[in-house]
């Protein structure tokens, strides 16, 4: 392994991101995990199922990526729950171990009265489990110890057993409501405690780059798939960016971490409300201050990964300029390495022939234009004159990448019946 990246720490770190950076989703991953850990127990789930079914619960809501869509997703019964289902399963499909984890999430609205869909569907017992887990959690205030709401929760529910949820799993809920410690692991488990329930052995990954990239690129898609404008950002970078890293000989190790790095570079934007990054026009003041955010949050997400620190470091460095006008460290030119400044020309090449809410793709001899004028001064002209000769290629090849992802995009968000 080049990099010693454990699927744990990557999981665990991306995962508690999730559930305590984003806005929308704060806290809400880590209690329905809880809530279903101890269901799935009670239920009789094997190490497989449990397992596949503590990741599925801490990604569940990976695919409602708006303020409107969490607010819909507060009522008891959720409306048309279908859209954030498929965007969540399709976004986790992709990395082939968790096939298993994306059928849960793509069912995990399931309403138990509704049999001959279910058995048509093979919905996974694991999605039941997930329902009535989000249902109890959606019911519990977080400012209110959750034993003292216990009551409320069992009235609530009573009515929408067999119907809505499963009696099998809402008997063992019953089971569950008799013990304290429930309600109180409810409020106070940690994201980290709980991960460690997972055997990630049974997922028979291997521990390879190969795996790697394939892990960070589908996590990638959680940040990317926030709108169609981004759906292939970050494969677009890692891919201009290692290129350009091997374009100037660097060793197999530091061209293998970049590429890994800017696949990563915008892991921060989870933190950031997807009305922002789609608003048509210009953002205020305060606006652009959240925006600034997100390569703070990629290191303070990526700096708690074991053995990939510095990638963590240049991830996070991609909005830094060498004249102090970047954000958000103001980092000294001299600690801005040709690494940083490889991740951050292939981000920009690559937005600058990206669509935006608020503009047009530019051609090629735009994008060269503006490189030229606009940041070969702030960035650095070493990569630039690799970049030059390459530009032509490197920009046919990202259009394919474009072109294939959002093909793939578009058949998760209207799928063909």
């Amino acid at each position: 392994m080049i990099y010693d990246l454990k699927m744990f720490d990557v999981m665990s770190a991306f995962i508690n991101a999730i559930d305590v950076v984003n806005p929308i989703l704060k806290h809400h991953h880590r209690r329905v995990a809880i809530i279903a850990y101890y269901l799935g127990e009670a239920c009789g789930l094997n190490t497989f199922q449990q397992s596949n079914l503590i990741l599925a619960c801490s990604l569940h809501d990976i695919g409602a990526l708006t303020v409107k869509d969490s607010l819909e997703l507060k009522e008891l019964d959720v409306v048309n729950p279908e859209a954030h289902e498929r965007l969540g399963a399709g976004i986790i499909s992709s990395f082939t171990p968790f096939e298993h984890m994306s059928k849960i999430i793509r069912h995990h609205h399931v309403k138990a009265s509704d049999k001959a869909i279910n058995d048509e569907l093979a919905v996974p017992y694991e999605s039941f489990i997930l329902h009535l887990a989000d249902r109890i959690e959606i019911l519990l205030k977080t400012d209110e110890l959750a034993l003292n709401q216990k009551a409320y929760v069992i009235s609530t529910l009573s009515e929408l057993k067999g119907s809505l949820f499963d009696e099998t799993v809402y008997r063992a809920f019953l089971d569950l409501a008799e013990k304290e410690q429930f309600w109180f692991d409810i409020d106070y488990m940690g994201m980290h405690d709980l991960l460690e329930k997972v055997d990630f052995d049974c997922f028979s990954i291997e521990n390879n780059l190969a795996t790697v990239n394939d892990l960070v690129a589908t996590l990638s898609k959680v940040i990317d798939y926030k709108s169609r404008y981004t759906a292939a950002h970050s494969a677009r970078v890692a891919h201009v960016a290692f290129r350009l890293a091997k374009q100037m000989s660097l060793e197999d190790k530091v061209c293998s971490g970049i590429k890994l790095a800017a696949y990563m570079h915008d892991f921060g934007k989870i933190a950031i409300p997807t009305e922002i990054l789609e608003k048509p026009t210009s953002l205020t003041k305060e606006e652009f201050n959240i925006m600034m955010t997100h390569p703070y949050y990629t290191y303070e997400i990526l700096k708690h990964v074991k053995g990939i620190e510095e990638l963590a470091m240049w991830a996070g460095s991609h909005h830094e300029k060498l004249d102090n006008s970047g954000y958000p460290k103001k980092t000294k030119a001299q600690n801005i390495g040709i690494e940083i400044q490889i991740i951050i020309y292939a981000d920009i090449f690559s937005a600058l022939s990206e669509d935006r809410p608020y503009r047009r793709s530019m051609e090629l001899d735009k994008v060269m234009e503006t490189i030229k004028n606009e940041y070969k001064g702030i960035v650095g002209s070493t990569v630039y004159e690799v970049m030059l000769p390459m530009a032509e290629p490197l920009f046919c090849e990202i259009k394919e990448i474009r072109e294939t992802i959002n093909e793939e995009y578009d058949h998760i968000i209207h799928p063909v019946n």
